[in-house]
């Protein structure tokens, strides 16, 4: 449940803002409680980080393979809506030939 309230409470930072309204250091505090929780929840049931990480790369990259996925990313690019890019794919994202 507490993981629960503390995502809700991330979300809620993110609420009608537009990027100069965003608090980073509020968003930190929320992470922060966000990761406690879970680390919390690998610790209680044994389970291993790094083997969930690794299997869950392994899934998307199956699920969601580069050639099925760029068509999405063009049209992105085509209507220059750049916000929903992450700064560091911008610089891959600007090769692709759009006409």
């Amino acid at each position: 449940m507490a993981l629960s309230v503390e995502t809700s409470e991330l979300i809620e930072l993110f609420l009608w803002k537009t990027k100069g309204d965003i608090d980073k250091k509020r968003i930190a505090e929320e992470l922060d409680d966000i990761l406690i929780y879970t680390l919390l929840l690998v610790e209680k049931h044994g389970l291993d980080v790094n083997k969930i990480i690794s299997s869950k790369l392994k899934l998307n990259e199956k699920k969601y393979p580069v050639e099925k996925s760029w068509g999405i990313l063009k049209n992105i690019i085509r209507y220059k809506n750049y916000d929903y890019i992450p700064k560091h794919f911008r610089t891959i994202y600007s090769r692709c030939k759009i006409k």
